[in-house]
């Protein structure tokens, strides 16, 4: 998702989109998997025999809150994605409780960014911090493919097609 992010938000800025109309277009993507979430899916599972959560906190969730975040962070310089990534990566290794405390009472805070787990007023499999570091290495990653001196050390995307590939315009 982070160099899906990058490269539109990239895009755009070429075709004039200010930095709030691109930042505007992702919280709005964003929210709308969020409602998502809780208005289709959550009802869905409700129809299944059994279901006894309130509230679950799936995919949906997970997808949209990293959006939303992601697009407040995609206009960083990679320095600082890189640093953002390094410290998610190893700050929410960190913050994760020992054995010795899983199936305590977790605060909903908790279970909606950092934790997996809960009970049958809030259940998270996929909370926003832990798939936060994925966003930012993308944005890292789209940062280097799309800099000049990458393209410099692989060939130009045209040359590389045109060259290697059977079926290219002059291969036929």
């Amino acid at each position: 998702m982070g160099t899906g992010l990058l490269l539109f938000a990239q895009s755009r800025r070429k075709m004039g989109w200010s930095r709030w109309a691109v930042t505007r277009h992702f919280l709005v993507r964003g929210a709308l998997l969020i409602a998502l979430q809780f208005l289709v899916e959550n009802q869905a599972w409700r129809l299944s025999p059994g279901w006894q959560l309130d509230v679950y906190v799936g995919v949906l969730f997970a997808l949209g809150g990293t959006m939303i975040l992601g697009s407040l962070l995609v206009w960083l310089k990679p320095q600082a994605l890189l640093v953002l990534t390094v410290v998610l990566a190893v700050g929410t290794e960190l913050l994760v409780p020992s054995p010795v405390a899983w199936g305590q009472r977790n605060s909903p805070f908790d279970l909606l960014l950092l934790l997996s787990g809960g009970d049958s007023r809030l259940w998270s499999n996929y909370p926003v911090l832990p798939w936060l570091k994925f966003v930012t290495f993308g944005m890292l990653f789209g940062h280097s493919a799309t800099s000049a001196r990458a393209w410099a050390i692989v060939g130009s995307p045209s040359s590389t097609w045109s060259n290697t590939h059977p079926a290219s315009p002059s291969a036929c």
